[in-house]
């Protein structure tokens, strides 16, 4: 294993207001990390600082090529392509003896990037030849500690599992969380183009599938941070998902369906004493058909709403835990159209169920 290493350095300052400034840190490994970095100290430091870090896109391809062959060997990886990059930025001032964590007097600014990730596996097993290409990732965080913005986006053009039987088409799934002294704030949005399977007698076919949510709590995050006991305030949390189009093929079962969409949904605020959390379902379904049985169902639509007399009881590891229904609860069921020929006499129309 033989490396190049190649710095650069240049620095001033004025010793009489004790500033310091390193106009530029370069350092190149080999033609294949190229860094660089910046920064400035006021007072040494005392009266504040800024830094800034960039990393010029790395090559994977390369990277892997230039492990030691006993490590590569070692590797599932048959294939690697990509780059990734990052620029940091951060800016405060020293913090007092025992300051909070998220009352750091700091900002900060960080976006990684990764563009035209492609990637195959090979070894054995059920992930043997497994593939992924068009693969994207940006990651995010900005503001100071008790207000971050977190964000992230991964893309995948396209992946697949040969010994699954397994295709699937573009995968975006974005990702933003806020932070506040008073609570978080999360909106997510995953969204697969088509997802097929073919094997052992097993046919599926997905398109148009998307999950999307949001979620909202308010409680004390310094109090979490610290890991001390807190109250956690008003709730929110709305989880979408819906399905275009799909088809199944089983041993016994050749179904397709149009226009699935499932909701859930819940709101906790222990204001309300008489029923603090309210759990809701929804569904509806367009059509769904069973070919071999001649079975069709047209216009589903269920709802659900639970109002619970002493809400949710959560504990960590994560656990929910419904108690006692209140009266103000309710079910619904409707169906424009059922028909399922030797147990149905005939169809029937305008089903209500409340």
């Amino acid at each position: 294993l033989s490396t190049s290493l190649r710095t650069s350095v240049a620095v001033r300052g004025d010793l009489g207001r004790k500033d310091v400034v390193l106009e530029r840190l370069a350092l190149d490994v080999d033609r294949l990390l190229q860094a660089r970095l910046r920064a400035s100290a006021r007072g040494f430091g005392k009266r504040g600082f800024e830094a800034s870090l960039k990393l010029a896109p790395l090559s994977l391809a390369r990277l892997l090529r230039k492990l030691p062959r006993p490590i590569r060997r070692k590797l599932p990886l048959t294939r690697l392509a990509g780059r990734v990059g990052l620029d940091v930025e951060v800016r405060g001032r020293p913090p007092a003896p025992g300051t909070p964590p998220l009352s750091l007097p700091i900002h900060l600014d960080a976006k990684l990037r990764l563009r035209g990730l492609a990637a195959t596996l090979g070894g054995r097993g059920a992930a043997k030849g497994a593939s992924l290409r068009g693969g994207e990732l940006t990651l995010e965080a900005k503001g100071k500690p008790a207000t971050m913005r977190l964000s992230s986006k991964l893309v995948i053009a396209g992946a697949r599992v040969p010994a699954q039987g397994l295709r699937v088409g573009r995968v975006e799934l974005p990702l933003a969380v806020r932070l506040s002294p008073r609570g978080v704030n999360a909106r997510f949005d995953l969204t697969v183009a088509r997802l097929r399977q073919h094997a052992s007698g097993i046919a599926l076919d997905n398109e148009g599938l998307r999950i999307g949510g949001k979620a909202s709590a308010r409680l004390p995050l310094a109090r979490l941070v610290a890991g001390k006991r807190l109250r956690i305030g008003r709730t929110k949390v709305d989880v979408d998902v819906g399905l275009r189009r799909a088809r199944a093929g089983l041993p016994g079962l050749r179904a397709r369906s149009e226009k699935l969409a499932l909701g859930f949904g819940l709101d906790h605020d222990p204001r309300r004493r008489a029923t603090p959390s309210v759990v809701t379902f929804r569904g509806s379904l367009g059509e769904v058909v069973e070919e071999r049985l001649r079975a069709r169902a047209i216009g589903l639509a269920f709802g659900l709403r639970a109002a619970l007399s002493r809400g949710l009881q959560v504990s960590l590891p994560l656990v929910l835990r419904p108690d006692e229904l209140a009266g103000d609860s309710a079910m619904s069921f409707t169906a424009k159209r059922l028909r399922y020929p030797g147990v149905l006499p005939k169809d029937l129309r305008g089903v209500a169920l409340k």
